[in-house]
Parts: structure tokens; sequence; C-alpha cells
């Protein structure tokens, strides 16, 4: 087996990377640009192939004169209101109606010129701010001439990390909020990873022209829309895309036409909270875990095939993504160009997280999805030491597997891929998650598994069976 740098080389990666220097890494701050050279220099001084693939990361600022008003009663933005991701940016003002939902057959009578609400019954696991389904149903209204949607529909899962959004019983902490008082809750347009959060959220399939939000289910029950009254909504917004870039190294062996074995990790993070008392410059995410250890091990992945004298059988593609934490923008932009790639790609491995909980304990995902490349990806992990898992807490890893990270796009590309993970833990994408928080043993056993199951597949001969698109629920889903 080719020969791994020591832990502590490894760690020092983790360090370097999730120093103030980086700027939490995140491509508003300048830091991800940081992180990419950090990493392109890295692959050139191993010999890789290099090079950088820019894309656009979408994002949209929520402006001040964003209101709802219902009769005398306002509504807040990021408290008990939030616009749906691809809301237009415009004003209705006209009476509240019962949506499409409660009434019979589909009857629009009443809709011209009004504002619908649609209320929508609690669904598990369904972030509906990013729900793509509640565009389209936007769009419906949208022909039916209504002048705004309002969906009551607060079902999102506030422990989950990056939600846009708001959580229901908040209104007694709105007066904190809006004085800057940290609370524990991240507002639509307050916080860097709930704008992050919108972006991962599918484009109608048209323009959504109208005004078009979402009511908690206590502010719901404020209002009667069968009694009609009188409504003000504006949605302001605006569109700031960011540039992203991924760093892609490539070891072409003996066969450069043959399917590329593809090794994936994010380097971006979530850059600097906003100000907060005692924190007037705000601050700083070092991503350790997330995801400096997972670099640390594509990188050393990379320096042991490089340095190891037996030629490779398929080229492997060393692929950092930026990007990830704002939407998975930069692999969605590597899948789009799967096509382009000389021999195609025969599987991925994606590591995101790989230096927390128990160290003989790691999380594999995508076992429904690519049943053959996770048994590759278990036995190496299982003769690195490892307990390999794919329930946690109960929770089957397979139910987020769906656009969990970079692995996602990799699939919807057909390329079967797995996720390699240590799961979350307390301080993930908090500024707490520190490089003196991460194992080094861990993470070089997790390089050591790795670096197995990537040489397996360059010697593997026939090609993977395609991907399957399974259907795993989360518990309590029906």
């Amino acid at each position: 087996m080719p020969v791994l740098p020591s832990r502590a080389e490894m760690l020092d990666d983790v360090y370097a990377l999730a120093s103030p220097s980086m700027k939490g890494r995140a491509e508003e701050t300048g830091g991800a640009a940081i992180a990419a050279e950090f990493i392109e220099r890295r692959f050139r001084s191993l010999g890789l192939t290099v090079e950088r693939q820019p894309f656009e990361i979408p994002r949209r600022r929520l402006l001040a004169d964003t209101r709802l008003e219902i009769g005398s009663d306002p509504l807040l933005p990021g408290a008990n209101f939030a616009p749906l991701t691809w809301s237009g940016s415009a004003l209705a003002a006209g009476p509240l109606v019962p949506g499409l939902a409660s009434r019979i057959c589909g009857d629009s009578k009443g809709l011209l010129g009004a504002i619908a609400v649609e209320r929508v019954p609690a669904a598990p696991g369904m972030f509906r701010t990013l729900d793509p389904t509640l565009a389209e149903r936007a769009l419906a209204y949208q022909d039916l001439g209504a002048a705004g949607v309002l969906f009551v529909a607060d079902s999102h899962d506030p422990s989950a990390g990056g939600e846009a959004a708001w959580a229901s019983r908040l209104d007694e902490r709105t007066e904190a909020r809006l004085k800057g008082e940290p609370d524990g809750v991240r507002g639509w347009q307050r916080d860097r990873a709930a704008v992050g959060a919108q972006s991962k959220a599918p484009r109608p399939s048209r323009p959504l022209r109208i005004p078009a939000a979402l009511v908690s289910y206590d502010a719901g029950r404020r209002f009667d829309e069968s009694a009609r009254p009188a409504a003000r909504l504006r949605v302001a917004v605006e569109d700031e895309p960011l540039a992203g870039t991924n760093v892609i190294g490539m070891l072409p062996g003996a066969f450069p036409g043959k399917a590329a074995v593809i090794l994936c990790a994010h380097y971006d993070s979530h850059g600097l909270q906003p100000p907060s008392p005692g924190y007037p410059a705000g601050r700083l995410y070092p991503g350790a875990c997330d995801n400096a250890s997972g670099i640390a091990v594509l990188l050393a992945v990379a320096d042991a095939l490089a340095h190891d004298p037996r030629p490779l059988l398929r080229p492997v593609i060393f692929a950092a993504f930026g990007g990830e934490e704002l939407g998975l923008h930069g692999s969605r932009a590597f899948a789009a160009a799967i096509p382009g790639l000389r021999g195609g790609a025969l599987c991925a491995f994606n590591v995101d997280m790989a230096a927390r909980h128990e160290e003989d304990q790691i999380s594999l995902a995508g076992s429904a999805f690519a049943s053959d490349v996770a048994a590759i990806a278990r036995g190496s992990l299982e003769a690195a030491g490892f307990k390999v898992s794919t329930v946690k807490g109960g929770f089957n890893l397979d139910a987020a597997f769906r656009h969990g990270s970079d692995h996602w796009p990799l699939h919807q590309a057909g390329v079967p891929s797995v996720l390699v993970t240590c799961s979350r833990f307390p301080e993930c994408d908090t500024p707490a998650d520190t490089p003196d928080l991460c194992s080094p043993a861990k993470i070089h056993r997790v390089a050591q598994g790795v670096l197995a199951a990537v040489w397996a597949a360059t010697r593997r001969q026939e090609p993977f069976a395609q991907p399957v698109d399974a259907v795993v629920k989360y518990p309590g889903e029906k």
C-alpha cells in the first residue's frame, strides 16, 4: 500500500487551513481564494496536473423594506415570516383569501389581485424555505392572477445547520434579535449560513414575479384568511452572486483514457459571524473538522499516490470543491463537466468531516445508492481499524444522502458515490470547530481507509453498477 504522510504532517494541514490567515475560507471574505491557492501549491508540489474551475454562487440579499402587514399587525422578516428563496421582488396589496388547497376542485375564484394563503401541513425533515414544490405552487398562483402568496409552513428542523430561517415560537425573542443580541436563532437576512442555505434551493421552472413568503404556524394563528383581511406583502431582494472556484488535481496513471476514480472534499467554511456583543469584528469560523480535516485526507492520499513507484491503472482526480456550504455549487459545476472527462468517471469517494467522535468509529453513507462502491469503502475502512456505521443514533445515514454534501451532484450525474464522515458534532458550523479538538490519529486512520479504497478502485477492471435513486426516509416520515 502507498505510504501516507505522518499524523503530524496531516494535522499541520488542518491547522494551516483553520488559521486566521484563511479568513474562515469563505468566498465573500476572500478566505476561500487563499485556501484555493494553498491547495493548488500543494497539488503542484506533488507533480499533479492542476486546473481551476470557476463557478458562480447565486446569492440574494434581503433589503430593509421587506415587510408583511395583515390589518394593523406587522410581521417581522427573519422572525415570524420569511420570503421564499426565489420570491419575486415586488409589492402585493390586497385581501388575504384562502389558497387552492382549501378550495373544491381547484376553484380559483377571487384569487385575482388577492394574496393567497395556503396552509401547509408539517413534514418531518422538510426545509420549507428550500422546498422547490412551494416555488412551483407560487408559480401556479402567479398564473391565476394572484398578487402574492403566503405559505403558513414552519416545518424546518432547527438542529440542522444552514437552514435559512426562523423558528416557531420565536415571537418573544424578536426584540432581542433586532437589537443584535445573540440567541442562537438564524434570521433570513442576518446570517451568512442562512443566506447560503437559500442558494441551495433549486430555481423554479419559470421566473417568479409575485412576492411569496412563508409564515410561521404561530403567526398564522393570528389571522383568518376566510375573513379577507387587508394585507400588504413587500419582498425586496437584490442578487449579489459570488465567484467560487474548484481546484482539480489529477494523476493520469498508466492509462489516462480509462474512467477516473474521484476523491473529493470541500475546502470552504463559513467565514466570519456577524458582529455581536464582545465580538465587534465578528468571530472566525475555523472549520477545522468541517472540512479542513477532509482536505487533509485528500492531500495525504494525493501525496501517497504521487510518491508510490507503482503505476496507477487508471486516473485519479483530486477535487477540492468550493461553495459547498453555500449549496454544493462547486460540486454541481464539476458534475456538469463530467461528460467532458476523457474516460468518464468510475466512482467517487467524498470525505466531509474526518476528525471527531470516537477514534475507532466512522460513518458511511451511500450504501442504498451505490452498494458496490460502499462495499469497497466499508472493507477498506474496516481494514484500517474502524467500526463502520450506516446508522447513527437510530438514524439511517442514507436518509441524509440527498443534498447533504458534494457526493450528491456526482450521484445525480450518474457517478456511483459514497460519503465518508465522522458525522456531525456539537461544534459543527460554529466558531468552536477548532483544530485542537481534532484527533490526528483519527484523521490519519481515515486517510488509511480512503487510500485503500481509492487504490482498490484504480485496480478494478469492470465498471460499477449505475447508482440507484433510492428512497430512504427520515425517522417518522411517511
